[in-house]
């Protein structure tokens, strides 16, 4: 009997022990699985992390409906419930303003988040602002889709780097309210302006989006000679691909033109000159801008 007490008394029976009650009560599902319990807290930190992106995401959002720029001069560091010195930009301080604002949930994120990420960089900004741009993007790809034909616009720029690209938006006939629509669709680069090659750069960025080319019935582009050249422009090269791609003179550039050549004329120099002085009489007095009421 004393080594039967000597054995029970052991670490390692004990641990014996422990191990087989903890085996009963799993096959008995009495208690979970390790494994289980680690996958459960698994799941709750996963959902208290998407929680705690739902703020920022709809901040992200809120700036871009409304046309607000998101980051300040000088931001950094944790997000306080306190205002800072400085100013540190619309995204924080709208964060902030909810958190103090009843959002309890953003409130405990922001004073308890324990040293984990928080997802309130820069980095983490513009990859949620990019996320939005390729929704919006697949969204307008999948209404011109519905449409029976469209036309692509492009027109050539310069960014702030100094690289040249292509913006390119394209015009269709919605399929519910048959109403006309001008979307943006992408900024593309390009390294070559001839004509040949920007045709290239157009044709291969609508096939990307998914767009199928046999439904291209337009292109539209101002009128310089490496997009409107009638052998060797852009509208040349796709029209001898795609025949039905006819293409349209930007009407707001020929206005442009107009205006430009006959800006060189004195009188009509001067009449234009006159116009916007009359308009500036009437507008500078309430009492003249009466007048136009009447």
């Amino acid at each position: 009997m004393e080594m039967f007490r000597k054995h029970e008394n052991c670490t390692y029976h004990k641990k014996s022990v422990l191990i087989a009650e903890n085996t009963k009560s799993i096959v008995s599902k009495k208690t979970e699985s390790v494994i289980n319990q680690v996958n459960a807290q698994r799941r709750l930190n996963i959902g208290k992390n998407r929680k705690g992106l739902i703020p920022i995401i709809q901040t992200i959002r809120f700036c871009g409906r409304q046309q607000i720029a998101v980051r300040g001069h000088r931001e950094g560091g944790r997000i306080g419930l306190e205002e800072p010195e400085k100013n540190d930009g619309n995204f924080r301080s709208l964060l902030r303003y909810k958190a103090n604002s009843g959002d309890n949930d953003l409130k405990d994120e922001l004073m308890n988040n324990g040293g984990r990420s928080m997802y309130t960089s820069s980095f983490i900004q513009n990859e949620l602002i990019n996320t939005f741009g390729h929704i919006i993007q697949s969204q307008i790809v999948r209404n011109v889709r519905k449409s029976i034909f469209y036309s692509v616009l492009a027109d050539e720029t310069t960014d702030i780097s100094q690289i040249k690209q292509f913006c390119l938006c394209v015009r269709y006939v919605e399929d519910q309210s048959y109403k006309i629509r001008e979307d943006f669709l992408t900024f593309v680069p390009v390294y070559d302006v001839t004509g040949e090659v920007l045709a290239n750069t157009v044709l291969e960025a609508v096939s990307i989006l998914g767009l199928d080319l046999k439904k291209m019935g337009g292109q539209g582009y101002y009128g310089a000679a490496t997009m409107r050249g009638q052998f060797r422009g852009v509208q040349a090269s796709i029209k001898e691909k795609l025949p039905l791609a006819l293409y349209t003179h930007c009407f707001s550039h020929s206005l442009n033109l107009c205006l430009s050549d006959a800006s060189n004329i004195p009188s009509i120099r001067n009449c234009m000159g006159v116009i916007k002085e009359v308009c500036r009489f009437f507008h500078m007095s309430a009492k003249r801008t009466e007048i136009n009421d009447i």
